[in-house]
């Protein structure tokens, strides 16, 4: 998955209502891309 797809994804998962952050991160550790959704997420949170 290209960068430009990985944070259109996290960005309208953020603007989701209902979003659960826990479970996001659940799925990033389970998919090892942990480090990737931390770095997007400081930006937008």
């Amino acid at each position: 998955m290209d960068s430009e797809m990985f944070n259109k994804a996290i960005q309208a998962y953020l603007d989701d209502a209902q979003k659960n952050i826990r479970n996001l991160l659940d799925y990033a550790k389970r998919r090892r891309v942990t480090k990737r959704v931390h770095d997007v997420l400081g930006v937008w949170l």
